[in-house]
């Protein structure tokens, strides 16, 4: 699989930075700046406090109260997670891509539905694993290496 990435600053807002470079590949808001984007996907949680499909509180998957997680990732620098991802596929009307550092670690799909949907923008992020100082990327793949991706598993 031969890729490029378009590296991100290591400021806590790797993952939004990387989202972004991604929504301006697939034309989707050339002109948002990652505290937009980071707004934007807090509000949407906000608004929407359970799984895509309703079956679960999205307060089960994370530590701490939901709120006092909301008030955490609204400030500049915390770092996205799953959740965060999960967010912008809702907002966007998009998948994601998660490809790891690490060899044991399958790509993993981020979407509303939880099943891959070629009709579907998908964005493709790289992520170095925690012990590299865990670094989201934007990923740039030849289009056969995404339709010929391994099964991937899903998050959230």
């Amino acid at each position: 699989m031969t890729s490029v990435y378009v590296t991100t600053i290591m400021d806590g807002n790797c993952q939004f930075h990387a989202v972004i470079d991604q929504l301006r590949v697939w034309n989707l808001d050339s002109n948002i700046s990652h505290d937009e984007l980071r707004s934007n996907v807090v509000a949407q949680l906000c608004d929407n406090l359970n799984t895509s499909d309703g079956s679960q509180s999205l307060q089960s998957f994370v530590t701490t109260d939901f709120s006092t997680y909301l008030q955490t990732m609204s400030k500049n620098g915390e770092s996205g997670d799953n959740i965060t991802l999960k967010a912008v596929c809702e907002l966007y009307n998009a998948q994601i891509v998660v490809i790891s550092s690490n060899p044991d670690f399958s790509p993993q799909l981020v979407s509303s539905s939880n099943q891959y949907d070629p009709d579907k923008p998908c964005l493709i992020l790289g992520h170095f694993e925690e012990s590299k100082g865990e670094h989201y990327v934007s990923l740039e793949l030849s289009a056969s290496s995404v339709v010929n991706m391994p099964s991937t598993n899903t998050w959230v």
